[in-house]
């Protein structure tokens, strides 16, 4: 702590100098001066935290110097010493902010006592300024948190109270016009099929860059925020001259798809909200960006869909397809293979007649469907425990299906693997006999148990569980044990570089060829090729 003596009696200053011991107290005496023009030159010189001085000085007076702190905002504690004692003086040094007034002749401890106090003040300031530093950073740490965590209050509705709104927008430096707001959702619909490794880090870092694809694709005449709620993102603009017009809007956003589609490899659908005209209202074009993108179950992936031109059917007037489910059955019972992907489609163009009638009701119609299956099953005497240990997993795909393209796909590969287990009394797995061969025809593409699954019109979790059952082995090891055994026909090739093998049997990157040629022989190809010169 710095402390400043100025007065021009001499032995006061070297009494007050030398009687304190100041290092004791952890005070340094940064300066002294006999005049106050010299006081307040090593004031702005020396900075001290403390200046004890005489209210009587030449040149300048205590109280002058110390109108001069006052009016120049310096953050500096003033004690006046006085031998007058007068009560304007008193009240001129109050006015003026000193932190104490002694009278003179003071004794050494009064002294100290006062620069104590005034050091003391300054500690607690220090603390309270250290503190308020500290949380002032946390709040612009945390700012972009802060932002969103009000912009879902706002679109779930649960935002209290609105009298605070426009001073927390601007606090949280949100980017909206008050005003012709729209909210937009985007979601992804599938990860890179390519990346069998895509992990959780992977998606976020995609997250960021469509963020970013964003940001740069929109006009800066708008006003926007993004930012994610769960897994989507959403968008909220606001542009008082053009945001009425969606025909800009889907233009803008159909740009931004492309762009993702183009850059970053991946498919995406985005839900467009209405208009509101105030900010308390955007939970209202939040919910329709939200029915918006439940559309995309009827209307498939890969789209832009504007809430005013979708419309959601009166439950009142659907019609259960009864016949259509019977010709499934039919189909079952007859073994009528032929029959029943149009026996399936038909049930469902049905269903979604007309209009869009919702989600739910779709997956509850085949729910429906699924209890015809089980009762022909039970009826048939089928081997039903067999079909009942499916049925969870069936259940579920069915929850899972983001499309009517996929229920669709996951009915399909139900019904034939009722078939498939009315066959297996013949010994016959025509699944697994058509999985093989797609294998053999196409293991030097970039094939998954998701790819075979969807040529055979059987879901991913069955083949994957009907695979073992069959061959003995699960998918991935067939596949790698056919690819190797196809790779050692070619290395009698003694022309074809490793890199080039690895290619023609599906491995792209030849590290990993290599890795598995060794799980699988025991041998790097290199060595391989050497045992068979």
């Amino acid at each position: 702590m710095k402390l400043l003596i100025a007065d021009d009696e001499i032995e006061i200053l070297e009494g007050i100098r030398s009687v304190i011991d100041w290092e004791e107290h952890d005070i340094r005496i940064c300066g002294e001066a006999s005049d106050g023009r010299s006081a307040l030159e090593l004031i702005y010189k020396l900075s001290p935290n403390i200046v004890l001085m005489d209210i009587r000085m030449p040149k300048l007076t205590g109280l002058q110097v110390l109108e001069e702190i006052y009016k120049n905002k310096l953050n500096i504690k003033s004690i006046i010493l006085s031998g007058y004692d007068d009560f304007y003086y008193a009240q001129e040094a109050i006015n003026l902010q000193a932190t104490d007034y002694l009278l003179k002749p003071c004794q050494p401890n009064e002294i100290l006592e006062s620069v104590l106090r005034a050091k003391k003040v300054i500690e607690a300031e220090n603390l309270k300024d250290t503190l308020f530093d500290k949380y002032k950073n946390y709040f612009y740490e945390n700012l972009s948190v802060l932002r969103e965590k009000l912009l879902r209050e706002l679109i779930y509705n649960t935002y209290s109270d609105y009298s605070t709104l426009e001073n927390k927008m601007d606090l949280y430096k949100i980017n909206l016009n008050k005003s012709n707001l729209v909210v937009t959702i985007l979601q992804i619909d599938i990860l890179p099929e390519s990346n069998k490794e895509f992990n959780p880090i992977d998606i976020e870092t995609l997250k960021i860059a469509i963020k970013e694809i964003i940001e740069n694709t929109i006009p800066e005449s708008y006003g926007k925020e993004i930012f994610q709620n769960n897994e989507d993102i959403v968008i909220v603009l606001s542009n008082e001259n053009e945001i009425n017009s969606y025909a800009i809007l889907n233009k803008t956003f159909m740009d931004i798809k492309e762009t993702i589609k183009n850059e970053l490899q991946i498919s995406i659908t985005i839900g467009i909200g209405g208009v509101v005209n105030n900010i308390e209202e955007i939970f209202k074009s939040y919910n329709e960006a939200a029915s918006a993108i439940e559309a995309k179950f009827f209307m498939g992936e890969d789209n832009v869909i504007v809430f005013d031109e979708i419309s959601i059917k009166n439950l009142n007037s659907i019609r259960y397809p009864l016949n259509e489910d019977i010709k499934i059955i039919n189909c079952l019972s007859t073994g009528n293979i032929e029959k029943l992907k149009s026996s399936v489609d038909d049930y469902f163009n049905t269903l979604c007649s007309d209009s869009l009638v919702s989600k739910e009701y779709i997956k509850y119609s085949c729910f429906a469907l699924l209890g015809s299956i089980f009762k022909f099953c039970l009826e048939k005497t089928i081997n039903i425990d067999t079909v009942l240990g499916a049925k969870e997993n069936w259940i579920s795909d069915i929850n899972k299906c983001k499309t009517i393209f996929e229920l669709k796909e996951t009915i399909l590969s139900i019904v034939y693997y009722i078939l498939n287990v009315i066959s297996e009394s013949k010994n016959t797995n025509y699944l697994i006999k058509n999985a093989v061969e797609y294998i053999k025809e196409n293991f030097a593409k970039d094939i998954s148990l998701e790819t075979i699954a969807k040529n055979i019109f059987i879901t991913p979790g069955y083949l994957s569980l009907l695979f073992k059952q069959e061959t003995g082995v699960n998918f991935l090891e067939y596949l790698h044990t056919y690819r190797i055994q196809k790779a050692k026909e070619y290395f009698h090739n003694k022309l074809l570089k490793n890199y080039e093998v690895s290619r023609m049997v599906g491995y792209t990157n030849e590290k990993y060829f290599s890795q598995m040629f060794k799980r699988y022989t025991g041998l790097t190809p290199t060595q391989y090729k050497e045992s068979i010169l």
